[in-house]
């Protein structure tokens, strides 16, 4: 049986989300609002966008955090926008969860990291 959390979408304090990111490798103008997630297989990374298309870059997914610190790592080879987060999915009493983004992807949340992604949506919005 899966259960479903409800989401508050977290506030990115501090951050524009409209300014252009500057993607090494990658020349055309980016903004954090059109990433959806990002995929790492080993020393590359798969930038998955909201319309669909796919960037991929040779840096680590650890360069990326650093690169793009509004998104959230979910799993060793994944980060999530938490804007394009709609639901949580866990299993009551494995600690095993999921994440649904926009575009209907389900990406699998390590185990370790259920915890912090759980309370990241559990935040009260800030106004």
């Amino acid at each position: 049986m899966l259960c479903s959390s409800p989401l508050q979408k977290p506030m990115l304090a501090g951050k524009d989300q409209a300014a252009y990111l500057r993607i090494p490798g990658y020349k055309n103008r980016l903004t954090v609002d059109q990433i959806v997630w990002v995929q790492g297989d080993g020393n590359y990374c798969r930038i998955h966008l909201v319309n669909g298309r796919q960037i991929m870059i040779s840096q680590t997914l650890k360069v990326m955090e650093g690169i793009l610190p509004q998104l959230t790592r979910i799993h060793k080879s994944s980060m999530v926008n938490p804007g394009h987060v709609q639901d949580i999915h866990t299993i009551p009493g494995h600690h095993t969860g999921s994440v649904r983004l926009t575009g209907g992807v389900e990406l699998s949340v390590a185990r370790r990291r259920l915890d912090g992604v759980m309370a990241l949506f559990r935040q009260p919005q800030m106004a």
